[in-house]
This record gives structure tokens, C-alpha cells and sequence, in this order.
């Protein structure tokens, strides 16, 4: 088939569900719109922390190097050491772009917050080196302190490593023991603003937290939940700064374990359901007590204000997670949505699928993640995919949410691509599926290894390159956030194996702007090989 040609496109296409409000400060931050931004966040400072696919405007104002307003939204409030999920940190961001001044406006603004700071202290502490930690606490008392790159300071290492007597040892010689850890992390889903004590209490270290305590810790709110501690717990309510510090969180410890009498003195005391804690921006209370069956707790969040269309991140809500019909009336009753097309291609309810087609296809083909086709091929649905097919229900023309879904199973992916979908189905910023394929899985590309799994890996993206190419995709495509080729993204991923396919299938070894072509995104990784092997193809 001949390959479809597109000129570069940059810009962003504005997703369907995308909050206007939220769109209107992504796109300010993008545009260097000062003014707007201050008029928009002198209406609602909590603004600052809008986000659409885990993208914010500090991130649109970085990339595009608008010191000003990068300078605005870090004054707001926002975090200087956040990180996209499955990106890059925001200093990396500006100084692959050449922006020296905002990276150096982020470097001070992360020092200030105790973060990038890393000394040997730190891993002799996740050790549990005591010597070690003495040999360095005699040189510089000042390190017991210093943050890493993600603010963990060394008695967050050493709760986490569960090593008491290094804890000892530094809670002694002045350690913090509610020093709280700021920074970002690569991993999305790790937690973040942990005191040394949250971290022993999520790893169930119960010696670790009496320790603590004992130590002058703080027994916070979410503490007191945790023990059951009701008469606390309603002293600790009447202050505004416990309940909005650490609410949201008892609340959800209590609701999970089936406290009633605790969910009681929390919500009476002032605790609001829908408070945010990690990963759950409406709160996830509710959540968890439809997840574990309790009706009456359930009931009583719902009274108090719960949102009964509350997600919890990559969990779905609390209609998902109910058991039993008395559950889900009880969430209906009080306006949660019903299930859609792609919940039923989950739960294999095909008659269920057949209804909703018949009722409103334009609906069933945009359910669910992106498309209601992401959980059909990603979990091998293969009777529902047989009736979206047969139904004529399409992919939509741009998908964001879940897209390489689309591709896991490429068997499946031939089917959607025969029926239609476009081989250069792009994202909101013209990422396409070329794109997404040439960085894929690069966790398992290592210098020196080639186990059975990395080449699996690779046979995986070799069939998913020439499939796409089979149906028409270009090859040379350039994306909105790096400007690059899919040549580009394998060379800044170090997907040796993707960069000999492309340029073996054609690809222009100089294509995409040129601060973001293959060779400069080679060497500004330090990929050598790459690097060595573009050079050999006439990469400039």
C-alpha cells in the first residue's frame, strides 16, 4: 500500500473531554499569554494544578521557554519537581529546548525545596551503614538533613531500608523526624510528600512508626485512623490545618477498614469526602467502601458529599468496584453514571454491548479509554471486537487516553487498521503510532544484554513497525511536544533495534526540527552506538 505523506503538524488538537477551563490555561501556558494567566489565576489560584493526560501548563510554559510564566505558576504554587508520567523531568525539558534561564529558574527553585542534594550519605543510609553514616555525619553535620533527587533525606532512606539502629543514630545526631520529602519521581505512581513516618506506615513497619513517635513525630490525623484512635481523631478534627493535611487520607483508612464509628467522627468533624489524596483528586473514601462492601459506610460518605463518579487512578469508580446490586442503587441513587461499552467488553457482556450499539454507536465507539477498541485488543476481547467490527463502529480520528492499547495484540491491530483506523492515528499532539511504537518498552534495551525477553521485545516492535508501514504510515512524521521523527524518539530512547529497522525501512536520518533530530537527541543521551550508526546513514 503506498504510504500516506503528511507535512509536520505542531499544535495541539483540543480533546473532547477536555475541561475548558483546563484547556484554556494549557493553552495560555503554551502560547507565552501572560496576561491571561495572571487573570485566570487571580479568578481561582487552584488553577495552577489543572492537568489534562498528566500534563500541566508549568509544562507547556517550560517547553517553550517562557521564563515569565514559568515564574508565575512556581509562585502559585505549582511544583518545580514534578514529572510528567513516562517523561522526563522539567529541567530536562528546558535544557533540551536551550532554555538555560528556565532550567536554571527550576534548579533554584528545587534546591529551595530541599531536592537535588545527593550525597554517599543517602546510600549508606538505605544501607544501613551506620559506620558509614557516622564517617560522614563527622566530616559535615549538615548532611543529616540534604534531600536527594527526589527530597528523601537520609532518615527517609533508613526508615524505608528498615534499619533502626541507623535511624537511632540520626535521630540523635538532629535528623528531622517530620522532614517532608518533596520531590518528583520517574515512577508515576510513587508516593510523594511522605514523612519518614508515612513511609514506615506503608511499608507496615509498626516498631518503625512507635519508634517515630517516641522520636517526636507528629500523630497525625491519618495516624490516628490507622490505630482506631476515635477520641483523637475528634480532637484532631477541630483544627482546619490537620483536617486539610491529612483528612482526606484517615478518611480513607477508615472507610477501607470498615471503621463506622471513625468515618462518623471524621466526616462530623469536618473532614469533606471529596478532599484529594494520591492519585484520587476527588477523594477515594467512597471507593474503597464500595470495593470492600460497606453499605452503611458507603451511605454515610454519600450523605456527607461524596462523589459517586470518583476515580481513583487507572482503578475506575466506585461502580466498578461495587460487588453486590445493593451497592450499585445505593451509588445510582445518588447519580453515579452507568457503565459503558467498554466496561461491558470487560466484563464480556456482549448482549449488554448490543444494546448500547444499537442505542448510540457515536457513544460506544469513544467509551472508555481513549476508545472503546483499547480494552478489546489490549485484553483480547475478541467476540467484541467481532461485534464492534461487524457493527461498523470506528476508531475515533484521535485518541490520547490508552492508545497503545490499540497495538498489544497486532493480530488484533491488523483487523482495526484493515477496518479503517488511520496508521497515522495521531494524539493531541500528533504523536502517532509510530511514534509511541519506537520508544516502547525501552526499559528492557540495556548495553550488554540479550536475554530471551529483550528479544521478544524486539521481534514485537519489528511486526508492529512493518504492519504500520504496510497500511501507509508515514514514516517521517514529525510530533508537536519533541518535534521529532519516530527515528528521533528511538534515538532518544536508545532503541538501537527500532533505529537500524526505520532507517533500514527508509527513514530520513535528518528529519524533524533540528535541535530534535536522531543525531542530536543520540548524543545529547550519550547513545553511542546510535549516534555512531545515524553518522553512517548521513545523519547531520
Amino acid at each position: 500500500m503506498k504510504r500516506k505523506r503528511r507535512r509536520a503538524k505542531l499544535g495541539l488538537i483540543k480533546p473532547a473531554g477536555v475541561e475548558p477551563e483546563t484547556w484554556t490555561m494549557l493553552t495560555a501556558a503554551r502560547g507565552g499569554q501572560r496576561g491571561k494567566m495572571v487573570q485566570l489565576l487571580a479568578a481561582d489560584p487552584g488553577r495552577v494544578q489543572l492537568e489534562y493526560w498528566y500534563t500541566r501548563p508549568l509544562h507547556f510554559a517550560v517547553r517553550e521557554g517562557h521564563l515569565h510564566i514559568v515564574q508565575l505558576l512556581l509562585d502559585g504554587g505549582d511544583d518545580s519537581t514534578w514529572v510528567r508520567y513516562g517523561h522526563e523531568d522539567l529541567m530536562v525539558v528546558a535544557r533540551d529546548r536551550g532554555h538555560e534561564a528556565v532550567a536554571q529558574l527550576l534548579a533554584d527553585d528545587r534546591r529551595r525545596h530541599n531536592v537535588d542534594r545527593t550525597r554517599p550519605i543517602h546510600t549508606a543510609a538505605g544501607g544501613g551503614d551506620t559506620a558509614a553514616v557516622e564517617v560522614a555525619l563527622r566530616a559535615d553535620e549538615g548532611q543529616v538533613g540534604v534531600g536527594d533527587g527526589e527530597g528523601w533525606t537520609p532518615l527517609h532512606h533508613a526508615v524505608h531500608g528498615g534499619h533502626r539502629a541507623t535511624v537511632a543514630l540520626l535521630c540523635q545526631r538532629g535528623a528531622s523526624v517530620d522532614a517532608v520529602q518533596r520531590g518528583g519521581s520517574p515512577d508515576w505512581y510513587r508516593a510523594r510528600n511522605q514523612r519518614p513516618i508515612d513511609i514506615a506506615l506503608r511499608n507496615n513497619d509498626a516498631t518503625m512508626v512507635g519508634f517515630l513517635l517516641a522520636h517526636g513525630a507528629e500523630y497525625t490525623l491519618d495516624l490516628a485512623a490507622q490505630d482506631g484512635d476515635v477520641e483523637t481523631v475528634r480532637r484532631l478534627c477541630r483544627s482546619r490545618t490537620s483536617r486539610r493535611h491529612r483528612g482526606g487520607q484517615a478518611l480513607t483508612i477508615a472507610a477501607k477498614a470498615g471503621q463506622a464509628k471513625l468515618v462518623r467522627a471524621l466526616v462530623r468533624g469536618g473532614v469533606e469526602p471529596t478532599q484529594p489524596v494520591p492519585d484520587a483528586p476527588r477523594g477515594a473514601a467512597l471507593w474503597h467502601a464500595a470495593a470492600q462492601g460497606h453499605l452503611a459506610i458507603a451511605e454515610m460518605l454519600l450523605e456527607a458529599g461524596a462523589d459517586p463518579n470518583a476515580w481513583i487512578e487507572s482503578s475506575g469508580a466506585p461502580i466498578h468496584q461495587a460487588k453486590d446490586d445493593a451497592m450499585k442503587a445505593l451509588l445510582y441513587r445518588y447519580g453515579a453514571k452507568a457503565k459503558n461499552a467498554a466496561d461491558f467488553v470487560l466484563a464480556d457482556d456482549i448482549d449488554a454491548l448490543r444494546v448500547l450499539i444499537e442505542h448510540d454507536p457515536t457513544a460506544v465507539a469513544g467509551a472508555g479509554c481513549g476508545s472503546v477498541y483499547t480494552f478489546a485488543v489490549a485484553f483480547n476481547k475478541v467476540a467484541a471486537l467481532d461485534l464492534l467490527l461487524s457493527s461498523g463502529i470506528p476508531v475515533p480520528p484521535v485518541v490520547t487516553e490508552c492508545r497503545t492499547y490499540l497495538w498489544r495484540r497486532p493480530e488484533l491491530a491488523r483487523r482495526l487498521l484493515a477496518a479503517g483506523m488511520d496508521p497515522n492515528l495521531p494524539n493531541w499532539q500528533w504523536q502517532t503510532p509510530l511514534h509511541n511504537i519506537a520508544e516502547m518498552n525501552p526499559m528492557w534495551v540495556r548495553k550488554g544484554r540479550n536475554n530471551p525477553v529483550q528479544r521478544r521485545e524486539r521481534a514485537h516492535r519489528q511486526t508492529l513497525v512493518d504492519l504500520f508501514l504496510e497500511f501507509g504510515a508515514d514514516i517521517d512524521v514529525v510530533d508537536e511536544e519533541y518535534r521529532s521523527t519516530p527515528l528521533g524518539w528511538a534515538a532518544r530512547q536508545g532503541q538501537d533495534d527500532v533505529v537500524e529497522l526505520l532507517l533500514e525501512r527508509g527513514a530520513d536520518p535528518s528529519g524533524g526540527e533540528a535541535w530534535a533530530r536522531p543525531l542530536a537527541w543520540a548524543e545529547r543521551r550519550k547513545h553511542g552506538k546510535i549516534a555512531r550508526r545515524l553518522k553512517r546513514a548521513g545523519a547531520r
